[in-house]
């Protein structure tokens, strides 16, 4: 049975029009297709076999990410539309699904002294930071609901650290 893990739809019926494959995208994983199934209540696309989520991220590409012309512009977007919603320098900020850290990095380059990080599946990233819960004003998941095995878990991790009114 197949049942979507975001608007939790009963796929199992669906015609094989729902269904493909996908061949990985990193060196490791060039040889390999990925089963997929599509929603057609929400459009997720879900993976339909296990996925060992430490293994596929032990050589993840954006985890070797550094602060070049590229990152930096689309680093300087993100950012953009944080203020844009109301983030200020003084505001506690969390990047859930920091990776590396580069993020973080860019953020206090600009003057955010309050950025903390957390990925599971970094080690110099991977415990939430202590009396952590309701304690930031900005949380920031970009690319990261993607890549978790329980997206709406997740959300709802990241609202009880946010603070009330925040980000």
């Amino acid at each position: 049975s197949i049942n979507c893990n975001i608007c939790g739809y009963d796929g199992s019926g669906d015609p094989a029009s729902a269904f493909g494959s996908l061949r990985g995208n990193t060196q490791r994983f060039l040889g390999q297709n990925f089963r997929l199934w599509k929603c057609p209540k929400c459009l997720s696309i879900h993976n339909i076999d296990p996925v060992d989520f430490a293994d596929i991220y032990r050589d993840y590409a954006l985890g070797r990410r550094t602060l070049d012309v590229f990152a930096r512009g689309t680093m300087k977007n993100l950012l953009n539309r944080l203020v844009k919603a109301g983030l200020k320098k003084e505001h506690r900020i969390l990047d859930y699904g920091c990776g590396n850290g580069v993020f973080l990095d860019f953020l206090r380059e600009r003057g955010y002294h309050h950025v903390q990080g957390y990925d599971p599946f970094v080690a110099n990233f991977s415990v939430l930071p202590e009396n952590s819960i309701s304690n930031f004003d900005c949380i920031v998941a970009n690319d990261v609901i993607e890549h978790v095995a329980a997206p709406s878990d997740m959300v709802a991790e990241c609202i009880r650290l946010c603070a009330a009114g925040g980000l």
